[in-house]
């Protein structure tokens, strides 16, 4: 072995810690590049959570207020170009892995810390190119953050006040990104209680003072779920009641044990050279449940729910896998030693490089539309449709959240946006639209959901627009578009008559 390849593994052996940051800078700016570079538009969950964030208020028809403000923050910090929802999630990711190694340094050596967040970059859910900012990316940040305040303040040699404080808060601001965090809550509290030298702290004031900090964040919020009738919670309703498959509940069993088999898979093979000759060890029990408990829970509830008859979204499970990789570890019968570490490392880069080179090739050959049409394609139509019959800047948008989100996102004039079934929304700016009128856009039957709120027809137009990717096919998308007039303009039909023309 050359001097060069000795120092190379050297470094790599001996600073475990400064080898993720690396591999996770390096990580941001690769996928940020080339979602930046191969994808020409915003997905509709970026596209939703940046017309939400820019609202600023306490909450929306569907989540609550967290990761609008976030996706509106990195939207202003790019200046609205789309590299920055990429950067936002990416940030996401590499802040959650960062936290996850944080939490396990406080039971485990560096290259078992080191292991167990790497190991999380071997699933898709930390390999994305094509996800873009959404709740599940600032959940997946949250959980870790959330889980190393939490141990911090029970395992930490001081500031133990501070380190309740901070769980709470960002415990409230889990639930701000998405209820769901409150399983991640129930989860903190049976490590809580199952161990007694945790237990010790119930008669402390550090988790009293975190609850009250947690009401504190919530409080703003829980005013404005009241003010409009708990419209988020009807959307959970109504996602848990959409149509499910037979299958469905063995393809959760699947989301459920993916990671704990990634992980130990690149365990295994990371330690197989020299395995006969290995040092084992006893499964780490303390650590086994503490990162168990806040993994499994979340995974039963929805494994339950699906079993009683709801639909269960397969994306709630990304959430879920920030311990399994530390689980893993703690399992695992023999020891994390560098040079395990060294090759986990090297199988990750080998990963990386696939994927990459996959979905390269997937955007470069394989035209979407929700990936390269071009914004101008949808903005530019809609609003020469707006301004043949008004000449001020459209007051508001309303149809199809996706289509609506683009005109909103890619135009100078940037109306405020309403989608069907959005009754919070539509009663915030029903008073602008019987004053000024709307622009809407979508298909057909996104239209008549709109018209049929304010009982009128309007004038449509159908546009097509093509869209391709580098290398790939030619495809088109036809949508609509159409004038609601101000109220003191409009025609109702009579009875019997069509409403459309």
């Amino acid at each position: 072995m050359s001097t060069a390849s000795r120092r190379l593994r050297s470094v790599i052996e001996e600073h475990p810690a400064a080898l993720l940051l690396g591999y996770m800078a390096f990580s941001v700016v690769l996928w940020t590049a080339q979602c930046s570079l191969l994808q020409n538009i915003l997905s509709l969950d970026a596209l939703e959570a940046i017309a939400w964030g820019g609202e600023f208020s306490w909450g929306h028809s569907k989540h609550p207020p967290l990761s609008g403000w976030a996706a509106e923050f990195f939207s202003r910090l790019s200046g609205r170009a789309d590299w920055g929802s990429y950067l936002g999630c990416q940030l996401m990711l590499a802040i959650g892995v960062w936290f996850v190694y944080l939490t396990i340094r406080l039971f485990a050596d560096r290259w078992s810390s080191a292991t167990s967040a790497a190991l999380l970059y071997c699933l898709f859910y930390y390999l994305p190119s094509w996800m873009k900012f959404s709740t599940y990316f600032v959940e997946i940040a949250v959980v870790p953050i959330a889980g190393c305040c939490f141990f911090h303040a029970l395992e930490g040699k001081k500031r133990r006040l501070l380190w309740w404080l901070l769980f709470g808060a960002v415990c409230g601001l889990g639930v701000l990104n998405k209820y769901s965090f409150t399983l991640q809550i129930v989860g903190f509290a049976l490590v809580f209680f199952a161990l007694p030298e945790y237990r010790r702290s119930f008669f402390s004031p550090g988790p009293y003072l975190a609850f009250a900090v947690f009401c504190a964040v919530l409080a703003p919020h829980l005013r404005w779920l009241v003010a409009n009738d708990f419209c988020c919670l009807g959307h959970i309703g109504e996602r848990m009641h959409e149509e499910r498959q037979w299958y469905d509940t063995f393809n959760l069993l699947a989301l459920i044990l993916y990671p704990f088999f990634s992980s130990a898979a690149a365990l295994c093979i990371a330690r197989f050279p020299g395995w006969r000759s290995a040092e084992r060890k006893p499964v780490d029990r303390a650590l086994l449940i503490r990162t168990l408990l806040p993994t499994l829970v979340p995974s039963v509830v929805y494994l339950v729910l699906d079993v009683t008859g709801n639909s269960v979204i397969m994306m709630w499970f990304c959430t879920t896998a920030s311990w399994t990789g530390a689980a893993v570890v703690a399992a695992f019968p023999w020891r994390i030693t560098p040079a395990v570490w060294r090759r986990v490392f090297v199988l990750l880069l080998i990963l990386t490089a696939a994927v990459f080179v996959g979905t390269t090739l997937d955007l470069l050959l394989r035209s979407g539309r929700r990936l390269h049409l071009r914004p101008e394609a949808i903005v530019e139509p809609s609003l020469e449709f707006w301004h043949r019959r008004r000449s001020d800047p459209v007051p508001a948008v309303c149809g199809g959240l996706w289509y609506a989100g683009v005109i909103k996102n890619y135009s100078a004039e940037r109306p405020p946006i309403c989608g069907p079934g959005d009754p919070v929304r539509l009663r915030q700016l029903r008073p602008l639209i019987d004053r000024r009128g709307a622009l809407l856009i979508g298909d057909k039957e996104e239209l008549d959901e709109i018209l049929s709120a304010f009982g009128c027809r309007a004038v449509r137009r159908k546009i097509r627009a093509s869209y391709r990717s580098l290398w790939g096919r030619r495809r088109s998308e036809s949508f609509l578009v159409g004038y609601l007039p101000p109220l003191a303009e409009r025609r109702i039909p009579p009875a019997g008559e069509k409403r459309e023309r």
